[in-house]
C-alpha cells in the first residue's frame, strides 16, 4: 500500500547508509509480527465471541485510530 511505501522511503531517507539494511529488516519484521499477532488475536476472540463480533471490534478500533490520526493532523 501507499502507506508502507511512504514508510520505507522515509526510513531510507533517515537511516545512515551503513545501517539502512538493518532498519529495513526491522521494519519488515515489525510488519510481519503485527500481521501474525493480529491473526492470533482475531482467532482467539473469534473463538470466544464469534467472528462477526471480532471483525466488528477490530474495524471499530481501526476506525477510531484513523479518526484520531486525522484529527491530530488537522489541528
Amino acid at each position: 500500500s501507499g502507506g508502507i511505501a511512504a514508510l520505507v522511503a522515509w526510513l531510507v531517507d533517515k537511516a545512515e547508509e551503513k545501517i539502512r539494511a538493518t532498519v529495513l529488516s526491522v521494519q519488515e519484521s515489525c510488519i510481519d509480527s503485527a500481521i501474525a499477532l493480529g491473526s492470533l488475536l482475531i482467532g482467539i476472540t473469534g473463538a470466544m465471541v464469534g467472528l462477526p463480533l471480532s471483525f466488528a471490534v477490530v474495524g471499530a478500533i481501526t476506525f477510531v485510530g484513523a479518526l484520531a490520526l486525522a484529527l491530530t493532523k488537522a489541528s
